[in-house]
């Protein structure tokens, strides 16, 4: 039979050309990837996660990192400094009179960039802010369908496995197109992705977002008589809870001096420092069911938030048995990288079926958190103001998502 046609040619074809840096890792790293330019050189290394995170971050690093570098050094982005201490350290290095100590002061004191900052230091103007993973993963099944193959997903997971022959040749394909068949979702990345990898983010927060989430916040706590705790568990840094005080201190004092009694929630950021992550601001040491303990019985109302809860556990389970009044996860949900799919979101594309079990229990077709009595709302208008790190110019992952008694 003739052979498959080559697949078209990626933007990155000519990147690779004008790009040196792009042009030293093709050259150092393509031959460790594809030895024999043949697909089974790929299904290698496909399913060791780590390694392609890796290839992923050198990858898109090399082809932006120009583009992040000059938009970090520019005066009129500096308040990307409150989120990124990298790009007060890019100020700093770019101006003589400036010392480190007082990136350091400004980093705290700061409210997040806007969105329009965000946008334009990043060329995101033509990012979309709908999800659609359908649009994701396009440039892959062009590229499969050319090599004559097709994608299949994995069982129990959103994850999509290109079948090929092993024998297939793929000397034609750049080496964006290799990552993008291997799962790294580099085609439709730019300067902002970098940015997220390279600080660690998971969730970009923005002026627009933090402030929608602290006037929920407060509207919520005062829709009770009582005093409300605002509990953030997994908080890395503390970065969002120090955020959310700032805001809410100011729109307390707005609704006051408008006639408006307002009751200002407690803040309190939680970890239990398994990924050793440095704190920023103010985070007390206690994991989730620890912090449920101790903080559920100081008020009336316990509000439970989650960022980017780590893939494949649970733990809302304990948020909703440690008394939680309201719970507001926020990242991917459904079907991405944030808790369990199931258990967490409730989502029974993802429930592992057991046809004996099934016969004997007719809630387990019922989501956890149905059982136990809390429903599920979406916070559309604050989803709309996310930035993500899985964020791409076709779709736009992270959400907002409240389950409340």
């Amino acid at each position: 039979p003739p052979p498959p046609p080559s697949p078209s040619p990626s933007p990155s074809s000519q990147a690779h050309v004008d790009n040196p840096q792009l042009q030293a890792l093709q050259t150092y790293l393509r031959p460790a990837l594809v030895p024999n330019e043949q697909w089974g050189d790929v299904v290698r290394w496909y399913f060791n996660t780590r390694f392609v995170k890796w290839a992923r971050m050198e990858y898109l690093a090399a082809k932006y990192g120009d583009d992040v570098r000059m938009a970090l050094s520019m005066p009129k982005y500096g308040d990307l400094s409150s989120v990124l201490p990298m790009a007060a350290a890019a100020a700093t290095n770019s101006s003589n009179n400036a010392a480190p100590k007082d990136a350091s002061i400004s980093i705290s004191s700061s409210p997040p960039p806007s969105a329009s900052t965000l946008i334009k230091a990043f060329n995101m103007k033509h990012w979309t802010k709908e999800k659609n993973s359908d649009a994701v993963s396009d440039r892959m099944r062009e590229i499969v369908s050319n090599l004559g193959g097709r994608v299949v997903p994995i069982p129990g997971s959103a994850v999509l496995f290109p079948d090929i022959k092993p024998d297939t040749d793929v000397s034609s394909l750049s080496l964006e197109d290799i990552l993008e068949l291997a799962g790294g979702h580099v085609s439709s990345c730019g300067p902002f992705n970098v940015v997220c990898e390279e600080a660690g983010l998971y969730e970009f927060w923005t002026r627009e977002y933090i402030d929608a989430l602290a006037t929920y916040l407060l509207d919520r706590a005062n829709a009770v008589d009582g005093d409300t705790v605002v509990l953030d568990v997994g908080a890395g840094d503390g970065m969002l809870a120090h955020f959310l005080r700032n805001s809410m201190a100011v729109r307390s004092s707005s609704r006051g001096k408008a006639g408006s009694a307002s009751r200002t929630p407690t803040i309190v950021a939680t970890d239990d420092g398994s990924w050793r992550i440095r704190p920023r601001f103010d985070v007390e040491t206690l994991d989730v069911r620890e912090a449920m303990s101790k903080h559920r019985d100081e008020c009336q109302q316990l509000i439970v938030l989650c960022s980017w809860m780590p893939m494949g556990v649970d733990w809302t389970a304990h948020m909703r048995t440690g008394g939680a009044d309201e719970i507001i996860l926020i990242g991917e949900c459904d079907d991405g990288n944030c808790g369990d799919n199931w258990a967490t979101w409730g989502n029974p594309e993802f429930r592992e079926e057991d046809a004996e079990d099934e016969l004997q229990d007719n809630n387990l077709h019922v989501p956890s958190y149905e059982i136990d009595g809390y429903k599920r709302n979406d916070l559309v208008d604050l989803s709309r103001l996310q930035f993500s790190r899985f964020d791409s110019s076709v779709s736009s992952n992270s959400k907002s998502v409240s389950f409340r008694k």
